[in-house]
């Protein structure tokens, strides 16, 4: 779900485009010094680039495209029919994308961000609900063993299972600090209190500049 700025210069090219070819008389005598190879071409070099280059937002650029040309046959087409059906399916597409758009779930990272958003707000056992959803279809990321770990211990609940995911992580990166730090928070949470201190020690020592968060947990532990 992207929109921007190329989003919206391929929706007016889309629309200058429809106008052109299929505009009622004086919308194309209008746009007439406007060549149809040149605008076409354009158009199919930017879309087919799309499809090669990973950082452009192909999905704003169709959408854009589209949405231009159907308020195009909206805004210049000679029957009244078109124009209203074309009004009629932007309205249907806006409310279809404003409804995905409220909770895109079948997007593969929907249920990440809404745990880390939820982590950053402070509501960690939704945090640690919607993280452990994620964790379900990438159950072997090490980062998202140690979100759930880390918003568990940070919930004071199942502490059992935050300290094998954990340690899961850490099999994989066993000096990744932020394992560490979660490690021993949640051992200080389950009364170990020199475990915990140690894996914080450690977390310091393997993090490359100071972390707050260790050291805060390094305090309340004590």
């Amino acid at each position: 779900m992207v929109v921007g700025a190329s989003a919206g210069i391929l929706g007016i090219a889309g629309a200058l485009l429809v106008g052109r070819l299929w505009g009622r008389p004086d919308i194309r005598d209008v746009l007439e010094p406007i060549s149809v190879g040149m605008l076409g071409g354009c158009l199919v070099v930017l879309i087919g680039v799309g499809f090669f280059v990973p950082l452009i937002a192909q999905a704003g650029h169709v959408g854009g495209l589209v949405g231009g040309a159907l308020l195009g046959l909206a805004w210049s087409h000679r029957s009244r029919t078109v124009q209203r059906s074309g009004v009629l399916i932007v309205g249907a597409l806006c409310a279809g994308l404003v409804s995905l758009g409220r909770a895109p779930k079948e997007r593969p990272g929907f249920d990440e961000f809404v745990g880390y958003r939820l982590l950053e707000k402070g509501d960690h056992a939704e945090a640690a609900a919607a993280l452990e959803r994620a964790l379900t279809a990438r159950p072997d990321d090490a980062a998202l063993q140690n979100a759930v770990a880390y918003a568990l211990a940070e919930a004071s609940f199942d502490l059992d299972h935050a300290f094998e995911l954990v340690e899961r992580a850490l099999e994989a990166e066993p000096d990744n600090p932020d394992f560490l730090d979660t490690l021993g928070w949640i051992e200080c949470q389950r009364g170990n209190v020199a475990a915990g201190l140690a894996a914080l020690e450690q977390a310091e020592a393997a993090a490359s500049s100071a972390i707050p968060e260790i050291a805060e947990h390094r305090a309340r532990c004590d």
